[in-house]
């Protein structure tokens, strides 16, 4: 957040239309898988998509981005979500791609 917050300092909000941010709450490996597998359900770690309080990194960082614009005079109508999705890189076979995402998705809807 300090490289946004430098680039606000030296005025660059007024010259801006939006201010757009991409987010994904996280990697395969936190979920223990690697890019482009299937999901491993036999790793605990899948859970953390159902788990609410481990879905509140894009709240968190929605709220910090917010008290940023507006500390430098960026209206909270040009703050926009532009891409986010709960894991990058494509994904996850049988999560990002199947029913299982849609819990995170609504968490996610729900708290912007």
């Amino acid at each position: 957040m300090d490289y946004l917050s430098d680039f606000l300092s030296f005025g660059a909000a007024q010259h801006l239309d939006f201010l757009t941010w991409h987010t994904y709450t996280f990697h395969s490996w936190d979920l223990g898988s690697l890019d482009h597998l299937p999901l491993n359900t036999s790793n605990p770690g899948w859970q953390k998509l159902l788990d609410p309080d481990g879905l509140s990194m894009t709240a968190d960082i929605n709220r910090r981005l917010q008290n940023l614009a507006k500390e430098h005079g960026v209206d909270a109508e040009r703050l926009w979500l532009t891409e986010t999705n709960s894991i990058p890189h494509q994904g996850l076979w049988n999560a990002t791609n199947a029913f299982l995402n849609c819990f995170w998705l609504v968490h996610q809807m729900s708290t912007l």
